[in-house]
């Protein structure tokens, strides 16, 4: 809307300083010239500042599972950039999903937390809406209701997860298919229970797992570098 009386106020502007509408017709061209900067400026506000306008939070919860087939969970991501520090992660929300999805990079912020609970990604979001219905009136024409102003995901995955580069995954595929290798996996968790066991001969099942899933941690964080 605030558009339209822009170009009407424009319109009146200079009927009033060209055609002789009345004697004080410099007071009414200089009142709809106020009036066309005053809409401008809304305008320009709207665009930039986002006036009229809030900020709306949504969060959706999703599971998450390994980006690659297998029973190793792994989560992928593709470093972005030559420094490598911004990752753009590629991950599964059900196990039918042939191929993981990547995160979308506008206005994107993504980092990965260690859970005890079950493997899931947040996806969070705040995007700009109108306050309410003059504003709607005003600025809808410009179309910008809804505009993302940023996302965050938080990937939550077990202490068993893997987080690697598409590269190191590959890597890994081809060093764990080979019989050598899964044989210098058994016994690196041989030895890490064998060390365990001497130190606390009373470990339980359950310790023993930790250490073994520790081991094979070390291990594939090696292999992979």
């Amino acid at each position: 809307m605030l558009i339209f009386l822009l170009v009407i106020f424009v319109v009146l502007f200079f009927l009033f300083m060209v055609l002789p509408l009345g004697k004080r017709h410099f007071i009414g061209a200089g009142c709809f010239l106020i009036l066309a900067i005053l809409c401008g400026a809304a305008l320009i506000a709207n665009d930039t500042y986002h006036m009229g306008m809030k900020v709306q939070k949504t969060t959706t919860v999703k599971p998450l599972v390994s980006s690659v087939d297998g029973q190793m969970p792994i989560l992928l991501y593709q470093p972005l950039g030559t420094s490598g520090q911004q990752k753009i992660y590629l991950y599964k929300t059900k196990t039918t999903q042939k191929k993981p999805q990547a995160i979308k990079t506008k206005n994107m912020s993504a980092k990965t937390t260690t859970t005890t609970t079950k493997p899931q990604v947040v996806i969070s979001e705040q995007r700009y809406v109108y306050k309410n219905s003059l504003s709607k009136l005003l600025f809808g024409i410009l179309g910008n209701n809804n505009e993302l102003k940023h996302r965050s995901y938080t990937f939550k995955v077990g202490s068993d997860w893997y987080v690697l580069s598409v590269k190191q995954a590959q890597k890994l595929g081809k060093a764990m298919a080979d019989k050598n290798t899964q044989q210098q996996l058994q016994l690196a968790i041989s030895q890490a229970l064998q060390s365990a066991l001497q130190k606390d001969p009373h470990l339980s099942k359950e310790q023993q797992q930790v250490v073994s899933q520790q081991a094979t941690h070390d291990f594939i964080n090696k292999l992979v570098k």
